[in-house]
C-alpha cells in the first residue's frame, strides 16, 4: 500500500511556494477576521500600503542623495532664471 500524500495545508514546502501565494493572501484576510469575531470587534480602519522600512543608515543615505539632487535642481533653476537662453537672446536680437 502506498503512503498517503501529505495534506496540502500541512505541507510547508507547498505553503511557502509561489503557487500557494493566493492561499497565503487569503489566510492573511481570514485569520484577523476570525480574531475580530472572537473579540467582538465590529468596526475597523484599514490602511493600505507597504510596512517595509529601510534600515536607518540606508534611509539616511537616500535622504542625503535626494536632498543633494533637489539642491542641484534648485541651483540649475536659479541659474536659468538669471541667464537668458540662446533662443531668448536670438529673439531679442530680431526685435
Amino acid at each position: 500500500m502506498k503512503p498517503r500524500a501529505e495534506k496540502a495545508y500541512k505541507n510547508l514546502g507547498f505553503l511557502n511556494s509561489p503557487d500557494a501565494r493566493t492561499v497565503r493572501i487569503l489566510a492573511e484576510y481570514i485569520e484577523p477576521w476570525q480574531r475580530f469575531q472572537e473579540e467582538e470587534v465590529k468596526d475597523t480602519i484599514v490602511f493600505f500600503g507597504s510596512a517595509r522600512m529601510r534600515p536607518r543608515g540606508e534611509a539616511q543615505e537616500r535622504l542625503r542623495e535626494a536632498m543633494h539632487r533637489a539642491d542641484s535642481a534648485r541651483r540649475v533653476s536659479a541659474k536659468q532664471k538669471r541667464e537668458p537662453r540662446d533662443t531668448e537672446v536670438g529673439v531679442e536680437r530680431l526685435s
